[in-house]
């Protein structure tokens, strides 16, 4: 009885939601355009990473050409290999990592399909939109 009390949450997503939701880009420090560079899965429990080299600054300010961020995404869809899209649509925050130490992680909405969106117009249109910034 006393394990059903102290066990903690889990991760799982009971029902996740099919479409994206734009406002999600409003958690952002920084949103850019951004070619992947490299992508790592790394085993369960641990958050895949990227490293995207900065093709254009939407929304925050950053002087590095490189940026590496982790990614935790909640429906365990973690692909093994990232293919497609190379030319992204990403937005990042800084925050502190399990092991205390700051680090900057992908903008993931809870249960939502993935938010490293493909770059194109129509996709700057929405995250511009979702975050009421209107270009």
């Amino acid at each position: 009885m006393c394990l059903l009390f102290s066990a903690p949450p889990a991760a799982a997503c009971f029902k996740a939601n099919p479409e994206i939701d734009y406002t999600i880009f409003r958690e952002s420090d920084l949103i850019l355009r951004a070619w992947v560079v490299a992508y790592e899965k790394r085993p369960a429990g641990q958050n895949a990473v990227f490293r995207f080299e900065v093709l254009k600054t939407l929304s925050g300010e950053i002087a590095a050409r490189e940026v590496k961020a982790e990614w935790r995404n909640s429906t365990f869809g973690e692909p093994d290999t990232w293919i497609e899209p190379k030319e992204v649509i990403v937005g990042l925050k800084a925050e502190i990592g399990r092991n205390g130490l700051a680090t900057i992680s992908v903008v993931q909405q809870p249960c939502g399909p993935v938010s490293i969106l493909e770059y194109s117009w129509q996709n700057l249109a929405r995250v511009m939109q979702g975050i009421g910034n209107q270009k």
